[in-house]
Protein backbone atom coordinates (compact mmCIF):
# COMPACT_ATOMS: atom_id res chain seq x y z
CA UNK A 1 0.00 0.00 0.00
CA UNK A 2 1.29 3.48 -0.86
CA UNK A 3 1.14 6.09 1.88
CA UNK A 4 0.54 9.60 0.61
CA UNK A 5 2.43 11.83 2.97
CA UNK A 6 4.70 10.89 5.76
CA UNK A 7 4.59 10.07 9.40
CA UNK A 8 5.07 12.26 12.44
CA UNK A 9 5.18 10.01 15.44
CA UNK A 10 2.04 7.89 15.19
CA UNK A 11 0.26 10.52 13.09
CA UNK A 12 -0.11 10.31 9.32
CA UNK A 13 0.67 13.59 7.54
CA UNK A 14 -1.06 13.90 4.16
CA UNK A 15 0.74 16.54 2.07
CA UNK A 16 -1.13 18.35 -0.67
CA UNK A 17 1.70 18.26 -3.23
CA UNK A 18 2.17 14.53 -2.69
CA UNK A 19 -1.54 13.89 -3.20
CA UNK A 20 -1.40 15.93 -6.42
CA UNK A 21 1.66 13.98 -7.61
CA UNK A 22 -0.01 10.66 -6.83
CA UNK A 23 -3.25 11.61 -8.59
CA UNK A 24 -1.29 12.86 -11.60
CA UNK A 25 0.75 9.67 -11.89
CA UNK A 26 1.16 6.93 -9.25
CA UNK A 27 4.39 5.80 -10.95
CA UNK A 28 5.86 9.32 -10.68
CA UNK A 29 4.91 9.31 -7.00
CA UNK A 30 6.69 5.96 -6.47
CA UNK A 31 9.86 7.16 -8.22
CA UNK A 32 9.95 10.48 -6.40
CA UNK A 33 8.86 9.64 -2.85
CA UNK A 34 9.41 5.93 -2.40
CA UNK A 35 12.59 5.48 -4.45
CA UNK A 36 13.98 9.01 -3.98
CA UNK A 37 14.55 9.83 -7.66
CA UNK A 38 15.18 13.50 -8.49
CA UNK A 39 15.40 15.57 -11.65
CA UNK A 40 18.96 15.77 -13.00
CA UNK A 41 18.32 19.39 -13.98
CA UNK A 42 15.68 21.73 -12.65
CA UNK A 43 12.79 21.78 -15.16
CA UNK A 44 12.07 25.07 -16.94
CA UNK A 45 8.69 25.46 -15.27
CA UNK A 46 10.38 25.30 -11.84
CA UNK A 47 12.82 28.04 -12.81
CA UNK A 48 10.09 30.28 -14.23
CA UNK A 49 7.76 29.58 -11.31
CA UNK A 50 10.45 30.27 -8.72
CA UNK A 51 11.40 33.53 -10.47
CA UNK A 52 7.80 34.72 -10.74
CA UNK A 53 7.21 33.78 -7.12
CA UNK A 54 10.25 35.84 -6.04
CA UNK A 55 9.10 38.81 -8.15
CA UNK A 56 5.61 38.66 -6.61
CA UNK A 57 7.09 38.42 -3.13
CA UNK A 58 9.05 41.66 -3.71
CA UNK A 59 6.09 43.39 -5.38
CA UNK A 60 3.64 42.42 -2.65
CA UNK A 61 5.87 43.82 0.08
CA UNK A 62 7.19 46.95 -1.65
CA UNK A 63 5.26 47.64 -4.92
CA UNK A 64 8.72 48.18 -6.46
CA UNK A 65 8.48 46.66 -9.95
CA UNK A 66 12.13 47.33 -10.84
CA UNK A 67 13.39 45.52 -7.75
CA UNK A 68 10.91 42.69 -8.38
CA UNK A 69 12.25 42.20 -11.93
CA UNK A 70 15.88 42.37 -10.74
CA UNK A 71 15.35 39.69 -8.09
CA UNK A 72 13.32 37.49 -10.45
CA UNK A 73 16.03 37.71 -13.13
CA UNK A 74 18.65 36.53 -10.63
CA UNK A 75 16.76 33.21 -10.67
CA UNK A 76 15.72 33.16 -14.34
CA UNK A 77 19.09 33.90 -15.89
CA UNK A 78 18.32 32.51 -19.37
CA UNK A 79 17.01 35.19 -21.75
CA UNK A 80 14.04 33.08 -22.89
CA UNK A 81 13.02 32.46 -19.27
CA UNK A 82 13.39 36.15 -18.49
CA UNK A 83 11.02 37.05 -21.34
CA UNK A 84 8.34 34.73 -19.95
CA UNK A 85 8.87 35.99 -16.40
CA UNK A 86 8.74 39.60 -17.59
CA UNK A 87 5.40 39.13 -19.37
CA UNK A 88 3.85 37.29 -16.41
CA UNK A 89 5.02 39.83 -13.84
CA UNK A 90 4.17 42.85 -16.02
CA UNK A 91 0.59 41.61 -16.49
CA UNK A 92 0.24 41.00 -12.76
CA UNK A 93 1.63 44.45 -11.87
CA UNK A 94 -0.72 46.19 -14.33
CA UNK A 95 -3.73 44.28 -13.10
CA UNK A 96 -3.06 44.77 -9.38
CA UNK A 97 -1.25 48.14 -9.28
CA UNK A 98 -4.23 49.91 -7.68
CA UNK A 99 -5.25 47.01 -5.47
CA UNK A 100 -5.69 48.25 -1.92
CA UNK A 101 -5.63 44.82 -0.28
CA UNK A 102 -2.79 44.32 2.15
CA UNK A 103 -0.63 41.23 1.70
CA UNK A 104 -0.26 39.61 5.12
CA UNK A 105 2.09 36.88 3.96
CA UNK A 106 3.32 35.66 0.61
CA UNK A 107 3.28 31.93 1.35
CA UNK A 108 2.41 29.97 4.43
CA UNK A 109 1.87 26.36 5.42
CA UNK A 110 -1.47 25.20 6.77
CA UNK A 111 -2.53 22.11 8.69
CA UNK A 112 -6.07 20.75 8.83
CA UNK A 113 -6.66 17.89 11.27
CA UNK A 114 -8.78 15.27 9.46
CA UNK A 115 -8.95 12.83 12.37
CA UNK A 116 -7.02 12.33 15.60
CA UNK A 117 -4.50 10.30 13.57
CA UNK A 118 -4.37 12.21 10.26
CA UNK A 119 -3.42 15.80 9.35
CA UNK A 120 -3.73 17.33 5.89
CA UNK A 121 -0.84 19.73 5.22
CA UNK A 122 -0.27 22.16 2.34
CA UNK A 123 0.85 25.64 1.34
CA UNK A 124 -1.19 28.65 0.34
CA UNK A 125 0.05 31.72 -1.52
CA UNK A 126 -0.97 35.31 -1.08
CA UNK A 127 -2.90 35.83 2.12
Amino acid sequence: MTTIGGGKGNKLIVRNHRVEDYLQCPFKYKLKYELGWKHIEKPEYFIIGEAVHKGLEIWNTSKDAIEAFKEAFKIATDEAHQEVVYVLLEDYFKHYKNDELEMVCNETEFTVPLTDDIDYVGRVDGI
